[in-house]
């Protein structure tokens, strides 16, 4: 049944919103249940097969990723291929974009969406060391450019503008973000899902190419007053995340976890789930994938 459930899902089309929930194409129901996996495709190809295996029997049908490499705690590693070849200067070239990159990223989201899991696909994203984050404006809209003309035809794909937008504001005011929104709506074609997630300052979710308002929180008893206001799908994409790291943010318990899933459906709004236990090589399912060592993912299968 469960590969017939996932068969399937690849032929039914693009999620659309509909109203304040999601649905294919095609009318069919889609609840995401979200996983955190944010610096996948930055990894070796070990750990991305041992990822992907994960996945394949994990609960979730949708999963937060990053385009470019993360820089933060419990994930200093370089990946092994960058988006971009460099001018002879050192910078980037962003005209130029290394193929080698390109293939294997398109390779990782097509082996995910064959399992029928959606890929939030983050674009940008303020945890930077290589100067993906400083790119000029000019810059930035040639690789959305390279990225929709490349990505847009493939139906498992939602676009995130950024994790953490407003952490951003050293390089992109306001207007350079609504400006990236509104290329990104033109330049796809086909409409998929199209969202900003924020850290502390929220994104106008009513603007119209918003799809759905993508939201770190713990404020989960708002959800039924942003449904109401924004009249669109509400998604928290990060609620903190069952691990025992030192950091509040990632160190809540399985039961909390599985708590703040039950609390968001039975608002109307959906969650996404993250998983940070210490690792002494540093691999935490957050960051890089690997295996998953909670005990939340159960019982947000026995909610889905």
């Amino acid at each position: 049944r469960e590969t017939c459930e996932k068969a399937a899902a690849g032929s039914r089309g693009i999620v659309k919103a509909a109203e304040t929930h999601f649905e294919f194409e095609d009318g069919t129901s889609f609840f995401p249940f979200g996983t955190t996996v944010y610096a996948l495709a930055s990894q070796e190809d070990a750990l991305v097969e041992q990822t992907l295996a994960t996945l394949k029997t994990a609960p979730f049908n949708k999963v937060r990723m990053c385009v470019f490499p993360k820089h933060y705690d419990y994930n200093h590693n370089e990946p092994p291929l960058y988006a971009f070849e460099k001018k002879e200067d050192g910078s980037w070239d962003v005209s130029t974009p290394c193929i080698a990159f390109w293939q294997r990223f398109e390779q990782i989201l097509r082996r995910i969406n064959a399992m029928g899991i959606q890929v939030d696909l983050i674009l940008f994203h303020p945890y930077d060391n290589w100067g993906f984050n400083s790119l000029s404006q000019k810059d930035n809209l040639l690789y959305l450019d390279y990225l929709l003309r490349r990505f847009s035809a493939i139906p498992g794909i939602w676009w995130s503008m950024a994790n953490e937008y407003d952490l951003t504001m050293a390089y992109k005011s306001l207007s350079d973000w609504e400006e990236i929104e509104i290329f990104i709506a033109a330049n796809d074609p086909y409409g998929h899902p199209l969202s900003n997630h924020n850290c502390i300052a929220f994104w106008d979710h009513t603007r119209p190419n918003i799809t759905h308002a993508s939201i770190q929180t713990k404020a989960l008893t708002e959800i039924p007053r942003w449904i109401h206001e924004y009249k669109k799908p509400v998604v928290i994409d990060e609620c903190c995340y069952e691990g025992d790291l030192p950091m509040f943010w990632g160190s809540i318990s399985a039961r909390e976890m599985v708590n703040r899933f039950w609390r968001c459906y039975t608002s109307g709004g959906y969650c996404t789930h993250g998983e940070t236990f210490l690792d002494e090589n540093d691999v935490l399912w957050w960051a890089k994938g690997s295996i998953l060592k909670g005990q939340s993912p159960k019982r947000i299968a026995f909610l889905r």
